[in-house]
Formats: structure tokens, C-alpha cells, sequence
């Protein structure tokens, strides 16, 4: 599923990824490089022969997955509020400790955790709570996995040769604004 916006002659699309939105919540995991195929898929279906292609949080890894992978349709990179790092066996472990809180609980105990990190702003919160919630647990199981076995792609940043860039907060915080800055 996907909202699409034009801009002048050009083409805003907003794709649900896998398990995400109205997209298909199958069982997972969901590799970067599965989230970046489904991007081509979708690029190629619509018949465009190069995207600028912007991903925020988990959207960026899957992003620099399909810089990787198909830098031939790969038109600009945008990345926001994400890493080209692999997790930590810290955060790793943080993952899978949230797919057993959802087995338990469902989708709430990731709007838990997640929405009041996402903003300061209480109306933000609440949405994103509300939002997160409503998520199908298989979808957000599946994107754990998938984030959780991501591979580093720190290589990847010198070779990227369409203009890019990198957007994060000071006060953001998942994402550290140093880390963005090295990107």
C-alpha cells in the first residue's frame, strides 16, 4: 500500500513497508536487504527508473540497504534519524527482549517503550502510541528480526556517489546526533 503526493513533475510516494501499515505482516524475520528488494519491486512496477530513496529509523537502514543493492536505481540518498552501524549485542539482545515482550503483551508493549521516545510533546506521544499499538504484532516481530541481524554498512557510505543526506536532532532520543554527524 503507499500514499502518492505529486510535486510538480515528480512523484512523492510513501510506501507501508513489509509488515508495516496496510502492507502484509507475514511471519519473519524482515532482512534490510528483504525491505530493499520490495523497494526495487515497487520502483520497477511503477516504471521509474531512478529514485531518490529517504528512510527514517528502520526506513534508513533499509535505505542504505538498497543503496547497496541497487545503486543503479539509486537517484539520492536521504537518511533520518538512522545508523549505518549493526547493532550491539546489547541493543541486539534489547530487540529480542521486546519480540518476547510481544508475545506476552502484543503491540502495546512496543508502544510502550517506543512512543514516549519518540517526542516530548504529549499529543505526539499519544498518537504515536495510539498508532504503534494498532500495529500487527508480526510486522513489528518480523522488522525486530530483521534490524536485530542487520549488517554494517559503515563501507557503504564513501562509495555512495548521488547527492545524500543526513538528518538527526540534538535532542533526539533513540538516535545520537555524534553518530549522524560522523555518517
Amino acid at each position: 500500500e503507499m500514499a502518492t503526493t505529486y510535486l510538480a513533475d515528480k512523484k512523492l510516494i510513501l510506501p507501508d513497508l513489509r509488515g508495516h501499515g496496510e502492507s502484509d505482516a507475514s511471519d519473519g524475520p524482515y532482512p534490510m536487504e528483504l525491505l530493499a528488494a520490495d523497494l526495487a519491486g515497487l520502483i520497477n512496477y511503477l516504471e521509474i527508473k531512478s529514485a531518490i530513496i529517504c528512510g527514517h529509523s528502520m526506513g534508513g537502514y533499509a535505505a542504505l540497504a538498497f543503496a547497496e543493492q541497487y545503486p543503479q536505481m539509486l537517484a539520492g540518498l536521504g537518511l533520518i534519524t538512522t545508523n549505518v552501524e549493526a547493532d550491539d549485542e546489547v541493543k541486539r539482545a534489547g530487540r529480542y527482549a521486546q519480540i518476547n515482550e510481544i508475545n506476552i503483551k502484543g503491540s502495546i508493549a512496543v508502544a510502550d517503550s517506543l512512543a514516549p521516545r519518540l517526542s516530548k510533546i504529549p499529543v505526539v506521544i499519544a498518537w504515536a502510541h495510539q498508532l504503534i499499538s494498532k500495529a500487527n504484532p508480526n510486522g513489528l516481530i518480523g522488522a525486530l528480526e530483521g534490524m536485530a541481524a542487520r549488517l554494517d554498512r559503515t563501507h557503504l557510505l564513501p562509495k555512495i556517489n548521488v547527492p545524500a543526506i543526513v538528518v538527526a536532532g540534538e535532542l533526539d532520543q533513540i538516535t545520537d546526533v555524534n553518530a549522524s554527524k560522523i555518517m
